[in-house]
């Protein structure tokens, strides 16, 4: 009986000669949203067929016709838009960038951490690995169970000759990523690389802000002329009761914060004996402080200042004349 650890070796970093083929994709995916950089961008691909090529991490896809999706030679990275193939592509380091596209759930390359210290789908369930047949490959497949966030295990197909990975699927979700066509290749490293013009992600980043400042003024301008101001304040009241003390000192100091009802703001609160020496609690300047006749107390939301109104109920809500010790 195959153990998991032969396969898992086998799959590790990834395939350990260039392989090619199509890769066919079925899910409830329209697209999806590539990373490089700050910002992501989405790429309307939708799930289907892609010819990839694939050594270790380095990793070519195009569309049935050729045209470029992704190109990474272990170093870099490069990003194309099909939807836009004049444009050249945006390039990132490797390290920086995923491929998510179709196809993703076998061609994202796992290291060996990622095996050791990761849940997800990372463990074979109870059944016995099987010996089979992929595509006239010999092949294992296994069974990978999931994590508890997670309702459904997944079935790999493991090519045996190469370690890739010519199989996902996961029948009670309706997702299945899997070889179509599938070989070894004869190519060079140079083949996953791209040398013509490019954009640094870095620019492409500032473009794309650029453009959302742009839009979000033009939006902000609209409102201002249309329909009011677009910078207003609101009186609130945000019950808190989710507390949490971090620290307690003998002398009734503490440090401790509690989150509103609804889980969505928090505050951290604190307080000390009274004394003129500077309090450094590493919170952002526009916390709030105040003393009585015993404590210095500091609040601060998360988020946004405390107004006037907001520390005075603050102050009257913690008011206490007496001397509080760490048992009161």
């Amino acid at each position: 009986m195959t153990a998991w650890v032969e396969v898992l070796i086998a799959m590790v970093d990834g395939p350990s000669v260039p392989v090619t083929g199509v890769v066919e994709t079925v899910d409830d995916d329209d697209g999806f949203r590539m990373w490089m950089g700050e910002i992501p961008v989405f790429v309307g691909l939708p799930p289907g067929a892609v010819r990839v090529w694939q050594h270790g991490r380095r990793l070519r896809v195009d569309l049935p016709d050729g045209t470029p999706v992704f190109r990474r030679d272990g170093e870099h990275a490069w990003r194309f838009d099909p939807s836009a193939p004049a444009e050249p592509p945006v390039l990132s380091p490797g390290s920086r960038v995923e491929y998510t596209g179709p196809g993703r759930a076998i061609l994202a390359v796992r290291d060996a951490n990622d095996w050791a210290r990761s849940d997800d789908f990372t463990r074979p369930t109870k059944r016995p690995i099987e010996e089979t047949e992929f595509l006239g490959r010999p092949a294992w497949a296994v069974e990978l169970a999931a994590p508890e966030r997670k309702p459904y295990p997944i079935r790999l197909v493991v090519d045996r000759e190469t370690g890739a990975v010519l199989e996902m699927r996961n029948d009670h979700a309706g997702v299945r990523a899997s070889y179509v066509r599938f070989a070894t290749a004869d190519v060079e490293p140079g083949w996953f690389r791209y040398d013509g013009p490019v954009t640094a992600v870095a620019e492409r980043d500032a473009d794309l802000r650029r453009e959302w400042e742009q839009r979000r003024k033009a939006e902000q301008d609209w409102f201002t002329e249309h329909v009011g101001p677009a910078g207003f304040a609101l009186p609130l009241t945000v019950p808190f009761g989710q507390l949490s003390v971090h620290r307690r000192d003998d002398d009734g100091g503490f440090e401790a914060s509690t989150r509103s009802a609804a889980g969505h703001v928090s505050l951290s609160l604190a307080r000390r004996p009274r004394s003129s020496e500077p309090w450094d609690l590493h919170w952002p300047d526009e916390s709030t402080r105040w003393s009585d006749d015993d404590y210095d107390w500091a609040a601060w939301i998360h988020g946004f200042p405390l107004d006037d109104a907001a520390a005075a109920v603050l102050r009257r809500t913690f008011a206490r004349r007496t001397p509080v010790g760490p048992g009161d």
